[in-house]
């Protein structure tokens, strides 16, 4: 995704802004609304263009149709997860991000393996675009003025 080379490319400026502080709100900032318009106009083209799958693959890709559209909901989630899981990284938060992913990993399969018998495809996808919106919750609460400045009081091992 486009947002995926942003985020890369914007990670030396994180790194900097990693040590001073005045300067990690505007990044943030500029790539938080940069990545959900990203996300909020890919989803939307991604959810008007499901319909279309029949008529471009077949007919046998009709059922197909709700399920792409339930993921369109994934790619606003996930363009801003990218951000906070990247600028995590520019910060020195890594266990956090790391803790986040093992969580959503978690609760993935958790979610999977009580959505699946009933619903299928369906639940699984579900399940995939809401294990997404809780990592990016948790990863954007890492970035919390106080849960940075709780690291800072920590002692380093």
């Amino acid at each position: 995704l486009p947002v995926d080379a942003l985020v890369a490319a914007s990670l030396p400026k994180l790194f900097e802004a990693g040590t001073r502080t005045e300067r990690r709100g505007r990044l943030l900032s500029a790539l938080a609304v940069l990545a959900l318009a990203y996300g909020a106009v890919a989803g939307l083209a991604l959810w008007l263009a499901a319909p279309a799958l029949g008529w471009l693959l077949g007919p046998g890709f009709v059922g197909a149709v709700a399920l792409v559209e339930t993921l369109a909901w994934l790619v606003p989630a996930y363009a801003l997860r990218q951000v906070a899981s990247h600028a995590l990284l520019g910060f020195g938060r890594v266990g956090w991000r790391v803790a986040g992913e093992g969580a959503a990993a978690l609760l993935l399969v958790a979610l999977i393996a009580a959505l699946l018998p009933e619903f299928g495809a369906a639940g699984v996808v579900r399940a995939v675009v809401t294990a997404e919106y809780a990592l990016m919750l948790v990863v954007w609460l890492g970035l919390l003025p106080r849960s940075i400045a709780a690291d800072r009081n920590q002692p380093r091992r």
